[in-house]
């Protein structure tokens, strides 16, 4: 099972390499090839049904509906069968932390022992929001000096006996630098009361 981040911090699926049937939803399960063509899960029907089942993954798990429901004369996006996640799980596993749990602690509401005011649910709004745009302000600065330190090695211990042109070392940084991104994969596992673990 994979963990796949959609949109960060807003949409997340598990998917699995299980028959994928009709109705079913997949997407595919290169990196490269989905950011390349900016690939989204598709559904499953009769037409392309065999075309998709070498490379590509059914999807299990998500934390927004894809799923269509006709009421008639509208058309609703529904769990039904992929399993819905919340974001604040995926986030405790990624990160070890959940803004949203977080948020209910520092500011409890009436349902909670210690609740303080009636101002609790705005207290809490401004908590998530202030959070997340501290992560976006800060989104730019990936790299630590450890980071840093651990390139220069690598990229000296890279170096040592090769002929250095242009294209070796614009190669290399790449693959370096890839390397040091943010993962936006994660190998997972459900543990026996359904609860999400990365591998």
């Amino acid at each position: 099972m994979k963990l796949i981040e959609i949109l960060k911090d807003v949409h997340y699926i598990v998917t699995d390499d299980s028959e994928i049937k009709n109705g079913d939803y997949a997407i595919h399960n290169n990196k490269e090839y989905r950011e390349q063509y900016k690939e989204k899960p598709i559904i499953c029907t009769e037409n392309n049904r065999v075309s998709i089942q070498e490379h590509w993954d059914k999807i299990t798990h998500s934390t927004q509906p894809l799923e269509d429901m006709n009421h008639g004369n509208y058309t609703s996006k529904v769990f039904l069968d992929i399993k819905p996640l919340t974001v604040a799980e995926v986030e405790e596993v990624i990160y070890g932390y959940s803004v949203e749990k977080m948020a209910e602690e520092e500011f409890p509401d009436e349902t909670t022992p210690g609740w303080r005011d009636s101002f609790s649910p705005r207290e809490r709004k401004g908590y998530k929001v202030g959070f997340k745009a501290h992560q976006e302000l800060v989104k730019d600065k990936l790299f630590s000096i450890e980071d840093m330190q651990k390139f220069g090695e690598v990229l000296v211990w890279n170096m040592i006996g090769k002929t250095i042109t242009e294209s070796f070392i614009k190669q290399l940084q790449e693959s370096l630098l890839k390397t040091m991104l943010p993962k936006t994969e994660w190998e997972c596992t459900f543990d026996e009361q359904g609860k999400l673990k990365l591998i």
